[in-house]
């Protein structure tokens, strides 16, 4: 028996192309699955030379958040996956007329320069910082920060 026939199909079932075709979409759909549902890989902890500060800000939420006022707590904390050191602090929240402010303690590392800097980014007023905790994951902008290095040049 011939394994291909006139028509190209193979042991006469099924064509060549449509056979490269399925396994090709089979393939496709393996690498989809194993990408979006493997677990999160956290990195190894490391230690930091660099010289850190506990600083205060302040963060305002977007308008469409309200809600959280009801739970966000003080006391709730960021952890650093590499570290596993806590980075922020969450010391509370208040009511403004139309979005929430929001009081968080850092530990923001001082560059080379003497700037704060958190989460990789300078620490100034209007960053986009993300909070993630156990408990929720948002985003808000810096209003305000001070606190020990703050005022350092």
């Amino acid at each position: 028996m011939r394994m291909l026939d006139e028509k190209s199909r193979i042991a006469g079932w099924i064509n060549v192309i449509d056979l490269l075709v399925a396994l090709l979409l089979c393939a496709v759909a393996a690498t989809a699955y194993v990408r979006l549902t493997k677990p999160y890989r956290i990195a190894q902890p490391y230690r930091t030379n660099a010289s850190r500060h506990w600083v205060n800000v302040e963060m305002r939420l977007p308008e469409d958040r309200l809600w959280m006022a009801d739970i966000i707590r003080p006391g709730i904390h960021q952890v650093d996956a590499r570290s596993g050191e806590a980075i922020l602090e969450i010391l509370g929240v208040r009511p403004a007329p139309d979005h929430l402010i929001l009081s968080v303690r850092v530990s923001a590392l001082v560059d080379g320069q003497g700037r704060l800097v958190y989460q990789d980014r300078l620490l100034v007023p209007g960053l986009v910082i993300v909070v993630e905790t156990d408990a929720f994951a948002f985003q808000g902008w810096v209003t305000r920060v001070s606190g020990p290095a703050a005022d350092a040049p």
